[in-house]
């Protein structure tokens, strides 16, 4: 019996392994609202995983339930402190609007105020999942009116100016 569980578990675990180690950040601002919405989509398994790693933590995120509170001050603080935006000395803080998910991924929504900011001026600093995968890649497409932008950061890259896009 504890043979056949384990095999069970092992190829349950062996279908939901995936070889890519992938983010996806999307980056909308507004000049005339001065907002900036930006979205983060993880697998959830990794998204998971992340949390036990770091911090022995185990957060499993469901469909339809919202974080607990310590969970979303440990993700709100991981997000803040991996996914960085700063303008000179001033650092563009992201509030958390709300999650999505499915079966496989998770979506994150944040808001910053842009009032007062060099929009010109944005520097992205993006170390989300290095602390997990060292081959992972997190891509990002920033958009500013009809400009678009797309940027990939990884291990060895990990910031780049965004707003240089007139």
């Amino acid at each position: 019996m504890k043979t056949l569980l384990l095999i069970s578990l092992l190829c349950s675990c062996l279908l939901r392994w995936h070889p890519l180690h992938i983010s996806i950040v999307n980056v909308e601002i507004n000049e005339n609202t001065k907002q900036m919405d930006v979205s983060c989509k993880f697998y959830t398994d990794d998204f998971s995983l992340l949390f036990f790693h770091l911090y022995e933590k185990v957060i499993n995120p469901e469909t339809g339930k919202d974080f607990k509170a310590e969970e979303y001050k440990m993700i709100n603080g991981y997000i803040t402190d991996r996914l960085l935006f700063t303008s000179g000395n001033d650092t563009i803080n992201l509030e958390f609007i709300k999650k999505e998910q499915n079966e496989e991924s998770i979506l994150l929504y944040f808001r910053s105020d842009l009032s007062g900011i060099d929009l010109k001026n944005i520097l992205l600093s993006n170390k989300l999942m290095l602390d997990l995968n060292l081959d992972q890649t997190n891509l990002v497409m920033v958009s500013m009116g009809n400009y678009e932008k797309g940027l990939t950061f990884d291990i060895n890259l990990q910031e780049s100016v965004i707003s240089e896009m007139k």
